[in-house]
């Protein structure tokens, strides 16, 4: 039957890459096709961000969906179009930007069914025919609830983020902005059917003032072409600035001179390289050969053989001007995209840091540690001529319980292909955590005596527990195959490291998952279908029924009911 199945997928296969090829591009010349690309997908984006689309009306997914979309779609006009050198249109064409609407939605269409093949290729699916198509049964092992959590931000709290900001301001009076947008309306103008404005310092650090930071996730000693983590957040801060700067004056001029089609022609952000390089320097106060090699970094294709646009967003056209799509940008969470770019292409440099991620998850761990006195972060035991190097551990007397933890910092996985490889990661980590407490358990006594100068009496060794949870920080995670070591978010164990007091109870409700989200509750399970061609593709598929809001509430209650 392996056969069959392997048979099943390579017909799927051939007719998903079928389908996809036979769209035209939106224009003969590369050009000018991914500029139509990046501006169907701004202005369906700015319409959701103008309040112009009811939040109920779009799927909670649809921003990533135009992501994965604008690669597939931007690669296949590179195959099937000209790249010759062109002047871009003043005004977008009708007929281009209909296709570009019908490439952009096959291209999601591409994405999801190649995430089903993916599933097929690490035996965690596979494909049944069925009358009328063929159906995808997931493996037993596969626990959806960690889907749902990567779907709700992996039990982090929500905090209000530049695109936030966006969305009030376009929405909304704000008293605050008043000056602002007053500043703006006044330097908007229309040449050559295109919106044009000066970038005005004052109007930038304005703005600036009003823009949250984001969870600093660059470890502070990792180091970029152009320098550390310092310098790469204020270029991150300036490009997103210089982002937010241009939609709000696209938006101020479309009501000023009442633009058809508020101004989509204007909505991709046309510029030079050098002046690119001024703009960010205006606000990163950096000099400007450290500027070009973080805009080099981010140009589509520059040393990588399968560019992507959320990671390289900065499209430049034969004729030497950048193409920037700024709510793409804007939507991206720049410093993750960066830490992926640098992994991809300078991977040698990548690895040589990759310990400051621990050390970057040790630090964040340490700060919710107020409940707890014994503890031991990256040190290395002997016991008995064997010896095992363990990431942290939790001692709590009153419970004799001692608590391993296997720390694995990952980047978020883009496409599917990078999930289930970060699943089998994850994996690994689970089998080295149950060496390391069979360790710990036979060396039991001599490890609490010699740790913590006597202070902790050990009495009798068999009532003490050894007990390991694997924290992973940037991922949903997955089901752990030991029942007894569960995989957990940082953000998840953080909250009930602070409230928790009791290191067994601690260690049962992380390990019972009663905080992955629950059926019914946090999600529901359909059948969600696919046409292709004249078959029909059928698999499982969950639909949240709350927010990233909601379910961090509920993380609460869960906690509560294991500290009485």
């Amino acid at each position: 039957m392996s056969g069959d199945y392997a048979t099943h997928r390579a017909d799927i296969e051939l007719m998903i890459d079928e389908e996809f090829y036979i769209i035209e591009p939106p224009h003969p010349l590369v050009d000018i096709s991914v500029w139509h690309l990046f501006t169907v997908a701004e202005d369906t984006l700015r319409m959701f961000f103008a309040g112009w689309i009811p939040e109920g009306k779009i799927d909670p997914s649809f921003v990533d969906a135009y992501k994965y979309s604008l690669r597939h779609s931007i690669s296949h006009v590179l195959k099937h179009a000209l790249n010759n050198k062109v002047t871009l249109p003043e005004k977008t064409i009708p007929k281009s930007y209909e296709k570009s609407v019908m490439l952009l939605e096959a291209g999601k269409k591409y994405e999801r069914l190649s995430r089903l093949v993916a599933a097929t290729y690490n035996s965690h699916g596979k494909f049944i025919k069925v009358e009328g198509g063929y159906e995808l049964k997931y493996h037993d092992s596969l626990d959806m609830r960690y889907s749902v959590l990567e779907l709700l931000g992996h039990g982090a709290d929500v905090s209000t983020d530049i695109t936030g900001i966006l969305h009030f301001w376009l929405t909304s009076d704000v008293p605050e902005a008043h000056l602002i947008f007053s500043r703006m309306h006044d330097s908007v103008r229309i040449r050559r059917k295109r919106v044009t404005y000066k970038y005005d310092a004052v109007t930038t650090c304005e703005i600036a003032k009003h823009i949250p930071q984001r969870e600093k996730i660059i470890p502070d000693n990792f180091d970029f072409p152009w320098g550390g983590s310092y310098k790469t957040h204020a270029l991150i801060n300036a490009l997103l600035i210089r982002c937010f700067y241009h939609i709000l004056a696209v938006e101020i001029a479309a009501l000023k001179y009442s633009l058809k089609g508020g101004g989509e022609s204007s909505l991709v952000l046309i510029i030079s390289r050098e002046q690119l390089c001024e703009d960010l320097m205006q606000l990163a106060s950096i000099a400007n050969e450290e500027v070009y090699s973080f805009i080099d970094m981010l140009t589509f294709g520059r040393k990588s053989k399968t560019p992507d646009p959320a990671l390289q967003p900065l499209y430049l056209s034969k004729s030497n001007m950048f193409m920037v799509p700024c709510i793409h940008i804007l939507n991206s969470n720049v410093q993750r995209n960066i830490l992926s770019l640098m992994a991809k292409t300078r991977q040698k440099e990548f690895d040589a840091q990759s310990e400051s991620f621990e050390e970057h998850m040790v630090s964040n761990i340490k700060s919710s540690l107020e409940c707890w006195k014994y503890f031991i972060f990256n040190r290395e035991f002997k016991f008995n001529k064997n010896k095992e190097e363990i990431d942290g551990l939790i001692v709590d007397d009153a419970s004799k319980t001692v608590l391993l933890l296997e720390f694995r910092w990952i980047l978020q996985p883009g496409d599917s292909r990078e999930v289930y490889n970060k699943m089998k990661a994850t994996s690994s980590k689970v089998d080295q955590l149950n060496r390391k407490i069979v360790f710990f358990e036979n060396n039991l006594t001599e490890f609490i005596k010699n740790s913590f100068n006597g202070i902790i009496n050990v009495g009798n060794p068999s009532e003490w527990k050894v007990q390991g949870v694997v924290v992973i920080q940037g991922y949903g995670g997955t089901a752990s195959h030991e029942s007894n070591i569960p995989v957990v978010t940082l953000d998840v164990f953080k909250k009930g490291l602070k409230k928790i007091n009791n290191l067994q109870r601690l260690f049962e409700w992380i390990r019972d998952l009663s905080w992955l989200p629950t059926k019914d509750k946090h999600f529901t399970v359909s059948i969600a279908h696919e046409n292709l061609g004249v078959e029909r593709i059928s698999r499982v598929a969950v639909i949240p029924l709350v927010d990233q809001l909601q379910y961090t509430a509920s993380l609460q209650q869960s906690i509560l009911s294991y500290t009485t």
